[in-house]
C-alpha cells in the first residue's frame, strides 16, 4: 500500500508539475530516510518532470543545491565524514559555481584535520565578496595549522651545546643522534652500520675527519633516507664513525640540516626545523 501510494503521488507530482508539490515529497524522504535517498529521488523527478530539454526553474536548482549544503553540514555535525565527502563531490559536479557549497566542503575537510586537501579546495576558485571574510578566515586558519604541521619541534636542555633526535634509517632501524650546526657531515656508528647491513667493500669511498685525537678514515656510504618526525632527506652521504665517548650515537650535521629552515631558541630550549620542500 506504501509503494502505491508512493507511485501515486510521484504520477500526481508529474502530472501537475508542481515545484513545491516536489519540493515537499523531498524533504519527506530526507525525514524518513537521509539525504542521499532524498537527492537521488528529487534528481530523478527533476529528469522525468523536464524531460523535454527545458531548463530547470530557478527556485527548484536553488533547493536541490541547498539540499547537498544542508547533506554536508549534518554529516560534519554528526562527523560521518564519508558520507559528506559523498554529498560534496556529487554536489559541486551539478553546482560547480555555487560557492558556498565550496566552502562546505572546505569546512568537511578542516573537521576532518585534512589540511592539505582544505588548502587546496580554498585555492582552486575565486570568491564573490559576501564570501571573503569566511575565506581570509578559513586561509588563517590552514596556514597555522599546516605550518604546525610541516614543523619538526624538537626540545631540549636550555643552553645546552647537545641537541638530541631519534631519526628513522632505511626505513629499518631508530637511531639516536645529537643535532650539530657546526658539524659539515653527518654521522652514523658503526652498530647502525651493521643493523642496516651496509656493504663496506674496497671500493667503499673513505674520508678523513679531524676529532679530537686526529684524524679518523671513515667509510662513506649512502642512506636511502633519514627521517625525522614524519620528514625524510633521501640519497645521502653519511660517515660511519664511532665518537670517543658515544660509540651508539650518529649526528646530523649541516648536510641534513641544509633541507630545513632553522630556527633555535636556546632560552627555552626549543629547535624548529621546516622542510625547505616535502620530500
Amino acid at each position: 500500500m506504501h509503494k502505491l501510494m508512493d507511485v501515486f503521488s510521484d504520477d500526481f507530482i508529474l502530472e501537475v508539475e508542481n515545484s513545491e508539490l516536489l519540493k515537499d515529497a523531498t524533504l519527506t524522504r530526507v525525514n524518513t530516510y537521509d539525504h542521499w535517498k532524498a537527492v537521488q529521488y528529487l534528481e530523478r523527478m527533476k529528469r522525468r518532470m523536464f524531460s523535454g530539454g527545458e531548463r530547470y526553474p530557478s527556485d527548484l536548482d536553488t533547493f536541490h543545491s541547498q539540499l547537498y549544503k544542508d547533506w554536508i553540514k549534518k554529516s560534519i555535525d554528526e562527523e560521518i565524514f564519508n558520507s559528506g565527502r559523498i554529498g560534496f563531490e556529487a554536489g559541486r559536479s551539478l553546482f560547480p559555481d555555487d560557492a558556498e557549497l565550496h566552502l562546505l566542503g572546505i569546512d568537511l575537510a578542516v573537521a576532518e584535520n585534512n589540511w592539505e586537501r582544505a588548502e587546496e579546495l580554498l585555492k582552486m576558485r575565486s570568491y564573490p565578496q559576501r564570501f571573503q571574510a569566511k575565506k581570509r578566515l578559513l586561509e588563517s586558519l590552514i596556514e597555522k595549522r599546516l605550518d604546525e604541521e610541516r614543523t619538526v619541534i624538537l626540545r631540549f636542555s636550555p643552553g645546552s651545546s647537545h641537541i638530541p633526535a631519534k631519526a628513522y634509517l632505511n626505513h629499518q632501524v631508530w637511531q639516536d643522534f645529537i643535532i650539530d650546526t657546526g658539524a659539515e657531515v653527518s654521522l652514523i656508528p658503526s652498530s647502525a652500520a651493521r643493523a642496516l647491513r651496509l656493504k663496506v667493500t674496497r671500493a667503499t669511498p673513505v674520508r678523513g675527519i679531524a676529532d679530537i685525537v686526529g684524524v679518523t678514515l671513515a667509510y662513506e656510504v649512502v642512506m636511502d633516507s633519514i627521517e625525522l618526525k614524519g620528514f625524510s632527506v633521501r640519497n645521502m652521504p653519511v660517515l660511519v664513525v664511532d665518537m670517543l665517548g658515544q660509540s651508539d650515537v650518529g649526528v646530523l650535521g649541516n648536510d641534513f640540516l641544509k633541507n630545513f629552515d632553522i630556527e633555535i631558541d636556546n632560552q627555552n630550549g626549543i629547535l624548529k626545523l621546516r622542510p625547505r620542500k616535502r620530500y
